[in-house]
C-alpha cells in the first residue's frame, strides 16, 4: 500500500525492478535510476602514512568498507591465505574501514599468517586514492553496496557473491570477467580461484581494465548519470 501512493518509484536496481513488477506494481511506473557515489570530504582534514600500507611488491587484495559481520570479510582474509597456499601467490590484506568484525579478522589472520593491514576508517579522496593504488582487486564477499563504485570509479575490479539475494543493489555494476567477478558462493576457495585470476589479468591488462571499470561507473553508476534519470523521470511524470 505505501508504494502505490507514489506516482513513480525510484529504485537502485534491475533486480529490485523485477521483484517488484512480480509483486503486482505497475511496470510503467518503477523506474530504475541505479546508484552513485561522490565522496564531499574535505581532503586537507585527513591523510593516511604510506606506513600503514602494504609497502608494495606483492598483490594486494581487500576493500575500503565498514567491518561488519554480515559483509563476510573472514573470507578475504582467508583467501589471501588460499592464494599462498593454492595458486603460490604471496599477497596482502589490506582492509580501510573499523568496526566490529576487527578483532575476528585480527585473530583470524594471525592463525593463518597472512598479513593483514587495518589502518582504520578514511573518507577523503586524497586518502582513498593512496589505497586504491595499492589494491589490486577489491573483495566484498557479500552485501557488497557502495564500495563496489567506489572501487570501480578507481579502476580496481571487484569479486562478490552473484546470488543477488546476498547482495546490495550497486553489485549489479559488476560486469562479469570485465570488471570484476561474481563468484557462486561468497566462500573463501571461490573467492582465491577469481582472485588469482584477477591478479594476473591487472598485471597484463591493467590499463584496459581500469578503463572498463571506470567507464562503467561513467556510463551508468555516476552521480550525473543518475541526475539524467532523476530528470527525466520528473518531465515525464510532469506531463
Amino acid at each position: 500500500m505505501f508504494y502505490r501512493l507514489a506516482n513513480e518509484l525510484l529504485i537502485y536496481g534491475d533486480y529490485g525492478r523485477d521483484i517488484g513488477i512480480s509483486t503486482g506494481f505497475p511496470e510503467n511506473r518503477i523506474n530504475v535510476v541505479y546508484n552513485s557515489y561522490e565522496s564531499l570530504a574535505d581532503t586537507s582534514a585527513e591523510s593516511l602514512p604510506s606506513k600503514n600500507l602494504p609497502s608494495g611488491g606483492r598483490p594486494v587484495v581487500g576493500a575500503v568498507i565498514r567491518l561488519s559481520p554480515n559483509k563476510g570479510l573472514e573470507e578475504v582474509v582467508k583467501s589471501v591465505a588460499h592464494l599462498k597456499k593454492d595458486y603460490g601467490i604471496d599477497a596482502d590484506c589490506l582492509i580501510v574501514g573499523e568496526g566490529p568484525a576487527r578483532p575476528d579478522l585480527e585473530a583470524i589472520a594471525s592463525r593463518l599468517g597472512v598479513n593483514l593491514f587495518l589502518p582504520g576508517a578514511f573518507y577523503s579522496q586524497e586518502a582513498l586514492k593512496e589505497v586504491y593504488g595499492k589494491m589490486t582487486v577489491t573483495v566484498v564477499p557479500k552485501a557488497a553496496g557502495l564500495t563496489v563504485l567506489q572501487s570501480l570509479a578507481a579502476g580496481t575490479p571487484v569479486v562478490t557473491v552473484s546470488d543477488p539475494f546476498q547482495q546490495m543493489p550497486e553489485f549489479e555494476a559488476i560486469q562479469d570477467g570485465v570488471t570484476g567477478t561474481l563468484v557462486p558462493q561468497a566462500d573463501a576457495l571461490s573467492i582465491a580461484q577469481a582472485c588469482s585470476n584477477w591478479i594476473q589479468r591487472m598485471d597484463e591488462e591493467l590499463d584496459q581494465i581500469e578503463a572498463n571499470c571506470q567507464v562503467t561507473i561513467k556510463d551508468k553508476w555516476s552521480a550525473e548519470a543518475q541526475a539524467n534519470r532523476f530528470i527525466e523521470v520528473l518531465r515525464r511524470s510532469a506531463k
